[in-house]
């Protein structure tokens, strides 16, 4: 309560005082800070630039003022601290303050009135930004999420809309100013800082008050003891950023130079691996030609075997063949040779038949001529007949072969002889 009771004090006094203390800590910071270069000086006013709107999704109050106490503890302990260091943005100049522990705050001129910028530590964007008539309060991803008037009050839900427009540009300005404070930074002259701190202190007097004047914030910050006390938050002096700004310098030089000796040998370890590469795609190719050829060889092995054994195939198919149709042959000749012998047999037997009948009727016709030389000659027909051939002379042709024809056909000659015979 000390502090707070002298950080009240310092609002309520003059300027005079305000800047006593300023030139007080310009002053120490002169002995101690390394002189840059070219310090920044001076700022200008310049328009915001354009964004979408940010998008609305109010919280509990709970949550909201978490931001709120966290902005009201920076700008607490920030209120009569020199900046710890400048750094150009577009032709003018933002200041920034650091805790120890890396928590920011960043000062930005706006028209008749700086617009504070408040970061976590690495963090690079805004979760809390600060204008002349609202506080705004962001999550990680840019929706806002909290408002509040400049006396502390938490806005009801249907104030964030008209207040969205303005909130997403302050949002991108907030990574904006972010990345020139990383990249561009030198110490703050002190003709600078005294000429505009009475506006910054006049800035942060609000929102001092604000945290101690409002009703529902105290309540939440008295309720289980959950206020985050100014002490948590201490300031990084000029000269502190800047020795480690110059220890980073050679930490970055070390680094440089390591990553440095690191690339050579990666370069060298991939020229390396490059020629291994090479020299393993060389051996694989060759390796890889070996195998063709010893596959090409044995494909035209295994197309002669299957070429041979076609032809051996095709050979045997044809014997085969020719040995059917030899067989088919022989089967074909002794069915005609069979066929020849029964027709010749039939023929003979057709023969014989029309002999035995040309016999009888001769006999017949003797018969009637000459009765009683029939009745003699009866019986020898009837042994003849008996025997299934006619009678023959004793001295007669021998029989023929079966199946021939007899050497000399039977005319009329012969049966003239035979009935000669008989009327002998």
């Amino acid at each position: 309560m000390a502090r707070s009771s002298l950080k009240t004090a310092l609002i309520l006094g003059s300027s005079l005082l305000a800047l006593t203390l300023a030139a007080c800590g310009d002053k120490g910071a002169q002995q101690t800070a390394t002189p840059p270069a070219e310090a920044l000086s001076g700022y200008e006013t310049v328009p915001l630039p354009d964004a979408p709107a940010a998008t609305v999704a109010p919280v509990a109050q709970s949550q909201g003022y978490q931001l709120a106490e966290r902005a009201y503890g920076l700008q607490e302990a920030f209120y009569d601290a020199p900046p710890a260091y400048g750094f150009d943005y577009e032709g003018r100049q933002g200041l920034a303050w650091e805790t120890e522990d890396d928590w920011s705050m960043y000062a930005d001129p706006y028209e008749d009135h700086e617009v504070y910028y408040y970061y976590r530590p690495q963090e690079t964007r805004p979760y809390f930004v600060r204008d002349g008539s609202y506080g705004y309060g962001f999550d990680a991803a840019g929706t806002l999420i909290a408002l509040f008037d400049t006396n502390g009050r938490y806005l009801d839900r249907d104030r964030f809309q008209g207040a969205a427009p303005l909130a997403g540009r302050y949002y991108a300005h907030g990574g904006d100013l972010r990345r020139a404070a990383r990249q561009d930074r030198a110490p703050v002259k002190q003709d600078v800082w005294r000429a505009r701190a009475p506006r910054l202190q006049a800035a942060a007097q609000p929102w001092i008050r604000a945290a101690a004047d409002d009703s529902a914030w105290r309540a939440w910050r008295d309720q289980d003891n959950r206020r985050e006390a100014p002490v948590r938050f201490k300031a990084r002096p000029q000269q502190t950023v800047f020795q480690q700004r110059d220890a980073g310098q050679d930490r970055t030089q070390d680094r440089d130079q390591a990553r440095d000796r690191d690339q050579a040998r990666a370069e060298q370890d991939r020229r390396d691996r490059g020629q291994r590469t090479e020299q393993a795609g060389r051996d694989h190719a060759q390796q890889q030609a070996r195998q063709d050829q010893q596959a090409r060889q044995q494909q035209a092995r295994q197309q002669q075997d299957r070429q041979a054994a076609a032809v051996r195939e095709q050979q045997q198919q044809q014997a085969q063949r020719a040995s059917a149709q030899r067989e088919a042959a022989q089967r074909e000749a002794a069915q005609r040779e069979a066929a020849q012998r029964q027709q010749a047999a039939r023929n003979h037997a057709q023969q014989d038949t029309a002999q035995r009948q040309r016999g009888e009727q001769r006999q017949a016709e003797q018969a009637q001529r000459n009765p009683a030389k029939a009745e003699r000659a009866k019986p020898a027909a009837q042994a003849h007949a008996a025997q299934g051939r006619p009678e023959k002379a004793k001295g007669g042709p021998a029989p023929k072969a079966e199946g021939k024809p007899d050497a000399k056909p039977q005319g009329k000659g012969g049966d003239h002889d035979r009935d000669r015979g008989h009327r002998d």
